[in-house]
């Protein structure tokens, strides 16, 4: 009876309802990362300093990476989701979800393993030859 229920909300709400509803949370997300973001530059510079706030700024397009890499994924398997709940195949729906949510962990492991590997050799590309090598 739940499932009909939260099913039938994305048949009768409006639109614009429903995208305020689901986009002000991810926003609200995405403000919040960013000013996390802004105070730990702040924290790094005043307990480690110039370096530090190097390093991590160094590593930055790595994390861009990963964000961009978990979106892409994420937003991928939502729109074939939504897709097939459109055509009332639910149970398409639910392997699609199960079937992102494992894509997901299998691209986290691979990227994890990968910048293990490969994390002088990135971080070079990423302009670490053009930083102290203390920093690096």
């Amino acid at each position: 009876m739940q499932k009909e229920n939260s099913l039938a909300m994305f048949e009768k709400e409006p639109i614009v309802k429903l995208l305020l509803k689901f986009a002000l949370p991810a926003i609200a997300s995405m403000v919040v990362n960013s000013i996390y973001n802004i105070v730990d530059q702040i924290f790094i510079g005043q307990g480690v300093g110039m370096l530090g706030n190097a390093a991590t700024n160094l590593t930055f397009p790595l994390v861009t990476f990963s964000m961009a890499l978990s979106t892409m994924i994420a937003d991928g398997c939502v729109a074939y989701f939504s897709i097939k709940l459109g055509q009332k195949r639910t149970d398409e729906a639910t392997r699609t979800m199960g079937n992102g949510i494992t894509v997901a962990l299998m691209a986290g492991l691979f990227l994890t393993l990968f910048m293990e590997l490969f994390l002088k050799s990135i971080l070079l590309l990423c302009g670490g030859n053009k930083v102290n090598p203390i920093t690096l």
